[in-house]
C-alpha cells in the first residue's frame, strides 16, 4: 500500500508525521482543486461528490494543510469569502421561498 507522509503544522504536535493513503491524498486534491475551480460550498461540493459535509470539511481544513499548504492557503480564501455571503444566500433563500408559497 503507497503512503504519502504529512507532517503536521500545529505546534502541540511538531514534528509528529501523519501518515495519508494515496486515496486520500488523490481525494483532497480532487476536492481542494473543485473548490478552487468553481468556488462552490463545502455543501454543494459534498453533494457533487457524494461525501458528507463532515469529511469535505475536515479533507479542507485539516488535511490539506498537512499535505499542501499553498493549496490549502488558496482554497481556505474561497471558503472564507463562502463563509461570509452566508448570511446573504440564507436571506435570498428565504424571500424566495415566501414568494413560491404566496404569489
Amino acid at each position: 500500500m503507497l503512503q504519502n507522509e504529512a507532517i503536521l503544522k500545529s505546534n502541540n504536535l511538531q514534528g509528529y508525521k501523519k501518515t495519508f493513503s494515496k486515496d486520500m491524498v488523490q481525494r483532497i486534491y480532487m476536492l481542494a482543486e473543485h473548490v478552487i475551480d468553481t468556488h462552490d460550498t463545502i455543501r454543494q461540493t459534498a453533494q457533487i461528490y457524494g461525501y458528507s459535509k463532515t469529511l469535505v470539511h475536515t479533507d479542507l481544513s485539516r488535511r490539506l494543510p498537512q499535505v499542501d499548504i499553498n493549496l490549502y492557503e488558496e482554497t481556505q480564501k474561497i471558503l472564507d469569502e463562502n463563509f461570509s455571503a452566508k448570511h446573504i444566500r440564507g436571506g435570498e433563500s428565504t424571500r424566495k421561498k415566501y414568494l413560491e408559497r404566496f404569489v
